[in-house]
């Protein structure tokens, strides 16, 4: 990690480096707290199989744009002495960025003014996004990946995983595991219904960040200050950053979806289209999130340190279900 940093010129005085390890995320990424009297900065090292060099060369250039039009909570790497805006070492990609001021806290202080806030920033990334990057009109490939994912469930998948949950070890997991599959068998009929109407509708699509949720968007006061974790970026519609952020921020809470609407309309003009695909994906969204994690551990064998922390994430899709 060291070696890393002697890549950036006039870094200056270091008082202390802070590991983080995965900061509570699950994408294989690892995070340090680069403390300095001018200013913190965050080093990240990239998983070994995500991205690829050619992604996150896209994605550096996605964040630079926003930057450079005045976007100023979103985090821009720095340049290393050959003028990258990432490395290479030890068989992984590492980026340096500035350290985001605030905190995730939109859950212990939601307000309406703090949702029009991060909405409003929300939409700004889009109307300059589409600006830089002409749209294309397409049917939305996020769509098109939720539709295949259901139809897979509906078509053997969903009995499948519950022979791996009934055989996996941890009870908690089996319990939790066997109420989101009874969900899932009695929405996804509607869920799948919501996205075949919209299977055949083109609407805009540029580059959006598609893992826009509460644990990403940093308050300080009622100000968002920060948005960070850009490794989804990809071009698809802005229906993937409204459905997963407000699914996250305010759950099944409609007069706050109203209100979002209307925000963000207010910066950047929304169509019909679009807020429909927004609705449809987040059926879909809460649908298959947990059914995901089924996948991940019972099906693929992923290996997860604290196991408390997936049952507590499964607890809040649950919660979300009930209340839909």
């Amino acid at each position: 990690m060291i070696a890393v940093l002697k890549n950036y010129p006039g870094l200056g005085p270091v008082r202390q480096i802070h590991e983080l390890g995965n900061a509570g995320g699950f994408s294989g990424c690892l995070l340090w707290r680069i403390e300095r009297e001018a200013g913190d900065l965050c080093l990240r090292r990239w998983s070994q199989e995500h991205p690829s060099q050619e992604r996150l060369t896209m994605i550096h250039g996605v964040l630079a744009a926003l930057v450079k039009s005045g976007l100023t909570f979103i985090p821009v790497p720095l340049l290393t002495r050959g003028g990258l805006t990432f490395l290479s070492h030890s068989s992984h990609f590492w980026e340096l960025v500035p350290w985001m001021p605030g905190k995730a806290d939109f859950h212990e202080n939601p307000s309406r003014t703090r949702l029009a806030n991060v909405i409003e920033a929300t939409a700004r990334i889009h109307q300059q996004a589409q600006s830089f990057s002409p749209p294309l009109q397409q049917t939305s490939p996020t769509l098109l990946s939720r539709r295949e994912q259901l139809q897979r469930l509906l078509h053997g998948g969903a009995d499948q995983l519950a022979a791996a949950v009934e055989r996996h070890q941890d009870c908690e997991l089996q319990s939790r595991g066997r109420q989101l599959l009874a969900h899932f068998r009695q929405r996804a009929s509607t869920a799948m219904a919501l996205l075949d109407a919209l299977h055949s509708t083109p609407v805009p699509l540029f580059p959006v960040i598609r893992d826009l949720w509460h644990d990403h968007i940093f308050f300080t006061g009622d100000e968002v200050t920060g948005i960070v974790d850009f490794g989804a970026v990809r071009v698809d519609s802005v229906a993937c950053d409204l459905s997963r952020l407000l699914g996250s921020l305010v759950r099944n809470d409609r007069a706050a979806w109203e209100f979002a609407r209307q925000s963000y309309g207010s910066i950047r003009p929304l169509s019909a289209d679009e807020w429909k695909l927004t609705q449809a994906l987040d059926a879909a969204n809460v649908l298959l999130a947990g059914l995901n994690w089924l996948d991940w551990i019972c099906i693929q064998g992923r290996k997860f340190e604290n196991l408390a922390v997936i049952h507590a994430r499964l607890d809040e899709i649950l919660s979300q279900l009930a209340g839909a």
